[in-house]
């Protein structure tokens, strides 16, 4: 993923939340970052019964949503994929045949329904959708035009 200094950057956006079916969060892609997956209540490293780490995968949106309890909220907002969300973004990708960074793509993941609760007595998991839409090629394109115009320009780089 990326280790561009970005999660350092945007680290401080809240986390989007998905309480009721239908739930969708929306946005353009700022910025994503692998990490270890961490307990709520521990603050532990997750780990599978082989000892393997578990992953997730932070993506940082620019999104429509503003909460008036946030000073200042400009709508960006983490989403923590790992999972069942994980695979349907991992699906989403598939579908819109993109295996390159989805920074300046937008990603909509929907709480769609609940699943089959594990165990008695346990919460059924949310179940989701997601749909990724590619960065605009001409958005690149132009990127990739001004930025070897630079290599020509006249006068020193400094």
């Amino acid at each position: 993923m990326s280790d561009d200094g970005m999660d350092l950057l945007l680290g401080g956006a809240p986390a989007a939340k998905f309480p009721n079916k239908g739930d969708v969060v929306r946005g353009k892609v700022l910025g994503q970052k692998k990490q270890a997956s961490r307990d709520i209540a521990t603050v532990e490293a997750k780990t599978f019964s082989n000892g393997d780490p578990m992953y997730e995968i932070v993506f940082t949106l620019a999104t429509d949503a503003r909460d008036p309890e946030i000073e200042d909220d400009d709508g960006t907002r983490r989403v923590f994929a790992r999972g069942q969300m994980l695979n349907a973004v991992g699906k989403a990708l598939r579908e819109a045949r993109w295996s390159r960074n989805l920074i300046g793509g937008t990603l909509a993941i929907k709480y769609h329904h609940d699943g089959e609760a594990s165990a008695r007595g346990f919460n059924p998991p949310k179940q989701y959708v997601a749909k990724f839409e590619p960065p605009d090629m001409a958005d690149e394109l132009d990127e990739v035009a001004a930025a070897s115009d630079e290599k020509y320009d006249d006068e020193p780089p400094f």
